[in-house]
């Protein structure tokens, strides 16, 4: 069987976000002058139903306007608040979102219907360098379909004027 190269050309040439990302409150609090906002976002619709994005925002409310950090954390982290608190209080509004799904007992998580559970990090961290048929049904694709929608709804914010990216862990 040959292999096929998959530039990122190739694999998000169809792709399109389908709606707006439109943010569900889960709860918000204040902490010395930053907001901190828990939410979910509707992803992209799947069998089964649409995938929900867990989020966090924080910011600082005094700032009108405010370049944005867009965070990528490690598995194990989840979508931790303390480092997108601790951006908050330099100047940036950060959103951070959790890509792992269902790990463990983490109530606070990105839910994957189960036409793709395939992208619940608990069902595919030992095959992360296997594809089987198309790159479109791994873990992979979908992880970058829920960041594509994360991203899209920080870039969408009016108080944000700019956005720059961080991986940590």
């Amino acid at each position: 069987m040959a292999s096929e190269i998959l530039t990122p050309a190739l694999v998000w040439e169809d792709f399109k976000i389908e709606h707006s990302p439109e943010p569900e409150l889960i709860a918000e609090y204040k902490n010395d002058g930053v907001t901190v906002t828990r939410f979910t976002l509707r992803g992209r619709s799947v069998k089964g139903g649409d995938v929900k994005i867990y989020c966090a925002l924080a910011r600082d409310e005094s700032l009108e306007k405010s370049p944005g950090v867009f965070v990528v954390q490690d598995f194990a982290d989840g979508a931790d608040e303390t480092f997108i608190t601790f951006l908050a209080r330099k100047g940036f509004t950060a959103l951070v979102f959790d890509l792992a799904g269902s790990v463990g007992d983490r109530g606070n998580r990105t839910v994957y219907p189960d036409s793709v559970s395939y992208a619940n990090y608990a069902n595919c961290k030992d095959s992360l360098l296997t594809v089987n048929g198309s790159i479109k049904g791994t873990c992979w694709y979908e992880w970058g379909v829920a960041a594509r929608y994360a991203f899209d709804y920080l870039a969408s914010l009016p108080f944000v004027t700019g956005i720059g990216g961080i991986g940590t862990g």
